[in-house]
């Protein structure tokens, strides 16, 4: 598994081309969080790929970062209100601390292999968002609705652990390339929810399915005065 993990970033690289061909839509979900958002929002997309949710509004600012550079330059969108540049979720990044309005980190959790380094990186995130911030995450759900595609088109690492290698067959090089991931169950998407909130008490979270993904958000509390 260790080779898997470490081979992430390379193999996003490698199939950058016709992973950014597959990526042009939007999630519905994650749509109507950005459409929520006040205009001259300063929205901060960690994992942003090639950038394709910078599309959602021209009325706010977008910041993207992700640390496969291949996909940083097919970014489509850019307008004076939107900026890429790589890094990876788990680095310190170089943002003003408090300063945005949202955070997007859209369908990259589920490649980190430990509880504790994806408890770490999410908890990060809290330290980039304003008062009144709200961050949404999406992560591939154990829960398929295509258990077939799951149990035999995957190949699981290990009994223990919902830990998955995903075949990729990139259409221009016609190499399989097996990709990290680790699905998520409902209880320990509660659990992860709840580690969080037992140190940022201040928030709420709302948990979602949709398309197979598990959709957390949180947001502050509303305060009753």
């Amino acid at each position: 598994m260790e080779n898997a993990l470490v081979n992430v970033p390379v193999i996003y690289e490698k199939i950058a081309q016709h992973f950014d061909e597959t990526r042009t839509s939007h999630w519905t979900k994650v749509k109507e969080f950005i459409l929520s958002l006040p205009r001259n929002s300063f929205l901060l997309d960690i994992g942003c790929g090639n950038g394709k949710y910078a599309s959602v509004r021209k009325d706010i600012y977008y910041i993207g970062t992700d640390i496969t550079l291949p996909l940083l330059y097919k970014s489509k969108f850019h307008t004076v209100s939107t900026e890429v540049f790589r890094s990876s979720c788990i680095d310190k990044l170089p943002i003003k601390p408090a300063s945005m309005d949202a955070i997007l980190h859209i369908a990259v959790l589920h490649h980190f292999a430990t509880y504790e380094e994806r408890l770490r990186i999410l908890l990060s995130f809290f330290h980039y968002l304003s008062l009144s911030g709200r961050l949404i995450v999406t992560v591939w759900a154990y829960e398929q609705s295509n258990v077939k595609k799951r149990d035999v088109k995957w190949k699981r690492i290990s009994s223990d652990t919902t830990d998955y290698l995903i075949p990729w067959l990139d259409k221009h090089t016609k190499v399989t390339y097996q990709r990290f991931y680790h699905l998520f169950p409902k209880e320990e998407i509660c659990q992860l929810i709840d580690d969080i909130l037992q140190i940022y008490s201040n928030y709420e979270s709302i948990l979602s399915f949709d398309c197979d993904n598990w959709v957390v958000e949180f947001r502050p509390k509303q305060i009753c005065l």
